[in-house]
């Protein structure tokens, strides 16, 4: 009797292990990687390529719960598609879509989360979104006893309601230990309307654009390189939620992590950008900041390195509201090291710049022009490259840096 318990239950163990696996498709370098794609069927899996060279001259279109990942940081996807000019193609493209409105949520300043529904939604993904497009977030509606419900509590306020879209999002999707080779191509990898992307341990070269994102929610990009992007290593636009960190970003044409339109909730942190708009070849430099953000809130860009920008080294910018720019290194820039506002119609405000190390920089360390409730503190600047902090409004701005005589 014990023996066939013990038998059923390897068998059940054995099933329920069936049930969860994913399929694993091998990808020799001989191989047509597109085609290995499309044997997926678009359910989850797992494409991994030998180390080698692999060639596609088409995007490669992703599905929830699919993961592409090299081999010992050997594999190769090099592009041999289309330039720009031609076509907009993306090597790696990870894209859903937003559908039609199905309710409202009411203003959400009390205690309180009320939500409408037309008809009789499915249960699923919901995009909160603001009438003028500056406040988004992402949910999942509930069908329950009670009636229709949030999972979570929205994290924004929206005080003045918001419409509720079905999200029609490509969910939990992986890039690992790959090198690509974008060639020509306008994106490396582009991702919109996504939820919980990684990319990790990769090298992208190339491109416009290393990775751009867009309406994406809950991103993060780990231990990854991008080389000579044509524009931007990394853009964010319109998006919420994400996870930059120990990423590196060489000879971007342009900036080097640029965050804009919208975005909330990002942390940027210990990555190294390491000269942004390279000089050309008839010696003119293109120009290009560090890392750049505007149009944004919840922001905090801490202990990353940035070496040789040839501009500003961090830009707060316009409309960048709730800041902290903390335990940064900008070394050598071309001109300031920390710029807030630089021509912006609308004021950065409520930001904290402290404990950053400015050196070397010869625009200065600190320009606000003007910054609003920014306080500036315990930064280590280089007076004799530059100077220190200038467009101070001492209503306005709490300064207490520490400024040696210079290295």
């Amino acid at each position: 009797m014990k023996v066939r318990i013990c038998v059923l239950f390897l068998i059940a163990a054995a099933l329920t292990i069936a049930s969860h696996a994913q399929t694993v498709v091998v990808v020799h370098t001989t191989d047509n990687i597109l085609q290995k794609l499309a044997s997926l069927n678009g359910q989850p899996g797992t494409l991994v390529l030998d180390p080698g060279d692999h060639y596609t001259s088409d995007t490669l279109y992703l599905a929830s719960g699919q993961c592409v990942r090299g081999s010992y940081g050997q594999s190769i996807l090099h592009w041999t598609g289309p330039a720009p000019g031609v076509a907009t193609k993306a090597v790696i493209s990870v894209a859903g879509s937003r559908g039609a409105v199905i309710g409202t949520l009411s203003a959400n300043t009390t205690q309180s989360v009320t939500i409408n529904v037309s008809g009789s939604p499915a249960a699923g993904p919901v995009e909160i979104l603001k009438a003028d497009g500056t406040q988004r977030e992402d949910d999942d509606l509930m069908t329950t006893t009670a009636g229709y419900r949030l999972r979570r509590r929205p994290f924004l306020l929206y005080p003045n309601g918001a419409d509720l879209y079905a999200l029609n999002a490509v969910d939990d999707v992986t890039v690992r230990d790959l090198r690509i080779d974008a060639g020509v191509a306008y994106y490396g990898i582009f991702v919109q309307y996504a939820r919980n992307f990684r990319l990790e341990d990769s090298t992208i070269s190339n491109a416009t654009f290393g990775i751009f994102m867009r309406d994406a929610f809950r991103t993060v990009i780990t231990r990854s390189r991008f080389k000579a992007p044509a524009l931007i290593g990394i853009r964010v636009e319109s998006s919420t939620v994400g996870d930059i960190n120990n990423t590196t970003v060489v000879d971007s044409a342009q900036t080097g992590i640029s965050i804009c339109a919208w975005s909330n909730a990002f942390t940027v942190r210990g990555n190294e950008i390491d000269g942004t708009g390279v000089t050309n070849s008839d010696g003119i430099i293109s120009g290009g900041d560090g890392i750049g953000v505007n149009q944004t809130f919840f922001m905090v860009i801490a202990n990353n390195r940035i070496l040789g920008p040839n501009c500003y080294g961090l830009e707060i910018g316009d409309q960048a509201e709730d800041t902290v720019i903390s335990g940064n290194m900008i070394l050598g820039g071309l001109t300031g090291a920390i710029v807030e506002n630089n021509g912006g119609t609308n004021s950065a405000r409520e930001v904290v710049i402290t404990a950053n190390i400015a050196a070397n920089n010869n625009g200065g360390s600190i320009g606000l022009l003007p910054g609003h409730a920014t306080d500036v503190l315990h930064n280590i600047l280089d007076l004799i490259r530059g100077g220190g902090v200038s467009g101070m409004d001492s209503s306005e701005v709490i300064y207490n840096a520490t400024v040696p005589t210079g290295n």
